[in-house]
């Protein structure tokens, strides 16, 4: 099955303010603070929230994922790898010009005792366009003014113990001050942890004290077996608008088409 939370991502921090510098400064007798790590990991998802950043996804199954956003232009660009029992497949998402756009592959194995329509389907010949407002496929559509596709900003913010640097922090999240609405790791999937809410991560920032990668390992629940999620982050700044696919390999998701992505 595909991983529907991996799928699921604008503000920019203001710069500080700079004051005209005193002829004749006083030197300050008060300390600076002390490095809070707490404090740092809830503000390491200022990159994020820009919305202008690439990531990566190592899920515990096998799956991957790598993913642009562009939120400023409503665009986003999704190249995963689904891990499904033996088989492993494509899934490409693009999200641009008001709309989805999807095309998945099935290997032969799965493709086998399929109905025509089903292989045309799944060929991985054609992308499938999607409009935001498609009944009952919510589980597929990115909406492209959410530059936080996988809620890393509530999940940093979550953390409530934490020892480290400015490079490398470990620490434990609480899970309980997460939002049940989280697309990924939220109380809502993991509402029945056998090892209680508290989740253990490292986490990697860059010179910045933005999230460079983030390791966190999920405590067994009666949903999910305990498993390794593996975040890295980069491209701050630097990723470009998402074009719109045209041409005719790019089709209107047709009501059996949207019928086979329920079925999955």
């Amino acid at each position: 099955m595909i991983p529907r939370r991996t799928l699921a991502a604008l503000l920019l921090l203001p710069l500080a303010a700079c004051s005209t510098p005193n002829p004749s400064p006083a030197p300050s007798s008060s300390p600076s603070a002390p490095f809070d790590p707490v404090k740092t990991m809830a503000a390491a998802a200022s990159g994020i929230e820009a919305g202008v950043y690439g990531y990566y996804v190592d899920a515990p199954d096998g799956s991957t994922s790598h993913v642009l956003v562009h939120a400023p232009s409503r665009s986003a660009d999704f190249q995963i790898s689904v891990k499904d029992d033996d088989d492993t497949f494509p899934v490409q998402i693009r999200v641009a010009a008001g709309s989805n756009f999807i095309k998945i592959r099935f290997t032969k194995a799965m493709l086998r005792g399929q109905s025509g329509e089903a292989k045309e389907v799944f060929s991985g010949k054609h992308w499938y366009r999607l409009g935001v407002k498609d009944a009952g496929l919510s589980d597929y559509i990115v909406y492209p003014e959410n530059p936080d596709p996988l809620g890393m900003k509530r999940l940093l913010a979550g953390v409530t113990a934490a020892t480290g640097d400015a490079e490398t922090i470990k620490g434990k999240i609480d899970g309980t001050k997460l939002g049940t609405e989280d697309p990924l790791i939220g109380r809502k999937t993991f509402r029945s942890m056998i090892s209680g809410y508290a989740i253990p991560f490292t986490a990697v920032l860059d010179d910045q004290g933005r999230i460079l990668k983030l390791i966190v390992d999920i405590p067994a629940s009666l949903e999910h077996k305990a498993g390794r999620w593996v975040f890295t982050f980069d491209e701050y700044g630097t990723v470009k608008p998402q074009p719109a696919l045209s041409g005719p390999d790019v089709r209107k998701a047709s009501p059996s088409f949207q019928r086979f992505l329920l079925e999955l």
